[in-house]
């Protein structure tokens, strides 16, 4: 594993972060959430909604990035258990 697959010409390594990255303060070594591997991605999406997307973010106080994270993982959740 780690790395992502992106088109057949280009694949993207992922930098493993050591666990002393990733600690917040005050937690023990088993409180500490296991870094989530991420892929970096490119979408090609209608302007409209990339425009509707950005508006929705900025009234929430988000970055539209992250929003489109959210909805993705959300829809993700919900076929899921559609099964």
């Amino acid at each position: 594993m780690g790395q992502c697959r992106g088109p057949k010409f280009r694949q993207v390594k992922i930098r493993r972060v050591k666990r002393s990255e990733g600690k917040t303060k005050g937690l023990s070594d088993r409180q500490q959430p296991e870094p989530k591997k991420q892929c970096a991605i490119a979408l090609r999406l209608p302007e409209a909604d990339l425009t509707k997307a950005r508006q929705i973010a900025a009234r929430k106080g988000i970055g539209y990035q992250t929003l489109l994270k959210m909805l993705l993982h959300e829809g993700l959740q919900r076929e899921a258990r559609r099964g």
